[in-house]
């Protein structure tokens, strides 16, 4: 059973996990491990350049809205979009949405309990494109369950007790935030014990999300540069060898 006030206000609710990463932030650095300090940090102000943890990945969204001309004359506001009209390389590109934002925005959206929408009007040519112009998009919109934000929430806080959890039997009572280290030995073995628990991410994002018209771009320009190159080899062979 956790001595620790500050334990116990994260199991119960009682203040916002926003605060309690606040709380460890301090800890962490009293303790001088930074890489749970930098944990904290990225979960409170956002991972910017840092890589998302996996975690944060909001796996396989496919599902899909417009609004626009169906049927060349019926207009239509927020129905399905079937993912059939679009391709492969683009639903690979975007099926996928890594999240950075800080934990009080995670939480927010939490909390909504409703699916959350990303914009995705750049597709509207290519979906006119695969219908053949049957379909005229002037907005794409692709859904995030709530179920996902609230995972986020909760993986924080399981990972957040852990950490405060396992300080506590290393040091002891952790409210007066300070803590006094003995041995910087000690120190640094109670600090990789906490890490490989707390911070061990089964994999990340990329560092950005990259832009969808980049590589959906990509997709389309690497089999033209390919043919290209591989005529002007061509050209050199029969140039130089006679082939």
């Amino acid at each position: 059973m956790p001595k620790s006030k500050i334990i116990v206000d994260v199991v119960n609710g009682s203040v916002s996990l926003e605060q309690s990463l606040r709380r460890l932030e301090v800890l962490a650095h009293d303790v001088g491990n930074k890489e749970l300090e930098l944990w904290a940090e990225c979960e409170l102000g956002g991972y910017g350049e840092q890589n998302v943890p996996e975690y944060r990945v909001a796996r396989n969204c496919l599902s899909f809205t417009y609004s626009g001309i169906n049927g060349y004359a019926l207009k239509v506001e927020n129905v399905p979009l079937s993912i059939t009209l679009l391709s492969k390389e683009t639903l690979d590109a975007i099926k996928d949405i890594p999240y950075s934002q800080g934990i009080a925005f995670m939480t927010k959206m939490a909390e909504g309990g409703s699916m959350t929408y990303l914009d995705r009007s750049v597709l509207a040519a290519e979906v006119a494109k695969t219908s053949k112009g049957a379909l005229q998009c002037y907005s794409i919109r692709q859904g995030v369950p709530a179920s996902f934000y609230v995972r986020v929430v909760s993986e924080v806080t399981t990972r957040l007790i852990k950490a405060l959890t396992m300080l506590e039997e290393q040091y002891g009572i952790l409210d007066d935030l300070g803590i006094v280290i003995e041995s910087g030995r000690r120190a640094s073995e109670n600090n990789s014990s906490i890490n490989s628990v707390v911070l061990n991410y089964s994999g990340g994002a990329p560092d950005k999300e990259e832009k969808l018209g980049s590589k959906v771009a990509w997709n389309v320009l690497t089999p033209i540069v390919s043919a290209v190159l591989g005529a002007v080899l061509s050209a050199l062979a029969v140039k130089y060898f006679g082939l």
